[in-house]
């Protein structure tokens, strides 16, 4: 202890924890400012996303296993599963001339790409419920040791002072680290479902698509376009509801292509925020042809 204080060693870890109060003060103000706007979001996703995830998980499976193939998508986009899951499942119906393998390899693919969309969005309010208690711990000690040296000087001023600072920020660590937890478990739960969900979805779909090969009528030899067509039906009514989009599409002709439509797909897939797999939807013709002849 002498030996420290003959040195310059504890100024210096003075003048730097005191340096530490104001970003640490300015970060918990940012953090509150986050928590309100995470709150915020958290009700618009309620609205937007979770109040339209109605979907009876037992029915529409077997509506997937009695469905012709030609009104397969029809069931898919009736379902009440949210828009990006119907995309992803229409996209694996769109490819299945590809070999079982490969298939079951998009299907896994598609799939991890729904939990990485899930998992970004956890991440920020977990690191933010793990990181405000520590701002706030780092606003109760540092004004802490100005306050002690006032309380020995009879300044209980400037003691007072310290004080409000320490257990404001003790305050504000504690209810951004609660609030974001909160909302964390929330969404986890939400997002738990939805991904159960998916994955049993997927599963009775590639189920489908093998008994349909063992029967031999699984007689496309390249990727229909039901996902192109569904984006333009969307398009066309302006935000409607997907429930309706294929209802003028129960009856088309499987495996013919136009001479541009696997752009369409492509061009479908690119604009959407990740919710179908890009490299999957921009695989060539030339292909997808010379692995269909597997199928």
């Amino acid at each position: 202890m002498e030996l420290l204080q003959q040195t310059y060693f504890s100024d210096i870890l003075h003048a730097i924890a005191q340096s530490l109060l104001l970003p640490a003060v300015i970060a918990l103000i940012v953090l509150v400012l986050y928590a309100l706007w995470c709150l915020g979001s958290v009700v618009v996703e309620w609205r937007t996303e979770r109040a339209h995830f109605k979907v009876s998980m037992p029915g529409f499976l077997d509506d997937i296993d009695a469905a012709e193939p030609d009104a397969l998508p029809s069931v898919i986009a009736q379902s009440g599963l949210l828009g990006r899951q119907k995309r992803t499942l229409i996209t694996l119906w769109d490819y299945r001339c590809l070999p079982v393998d490969s298939h079951v390899a998009l299907a896994k693919r598609m799939i991890e790409e729904h939990e990485d969309y899930h998992m970004k969005i956890l991440q920020r309010t977990q690191t933010v419920s793990k990181i405000a208690p520590m701002l706030g711990l780092m606003g109760t000690l540092i004004p802490l040791g100005p306050g002690l040296i006032s309380l020995g000087q009879g300044d209980t001023l400037t003691l007072s002072a310290s004080l409000l600072v320490a257990f404001d920020t003790t305050v504000a660590g504690l209810v951004i680290a609660l609030v974001t937890y909160v909302i964390t478990k929330v969404r986890q739960r939400w997002y738990d479902n939805y991904m159960s969900a998916l994955e049993a979805a997927s599963t009775a779909l590639l189920e489908k698509v093998d008994a349909l090969r063992e029967a031999g009528e699984l007689d496309v030899q390249r990727p229909t376009h039901y996902l192109a067509e569904l984006d333009a039906e969307l398009g066309a009514q302006k935000g409607k509801a997907g429930r309706t989009a294929f209802g003028k599409f129960g009856k088309r002709q499987r495996g013919g292509a136009t001479p541009n439509a696997d752009s369409d797909v492509e061009h479908a897939g690119a604009g959407d925020r990740g919710e179908v797999c890009g490299p999957e939807l921009a695989m060539s013709e030339s292909h997808v042809a010379s692995r269909g002849g597997a199928a």
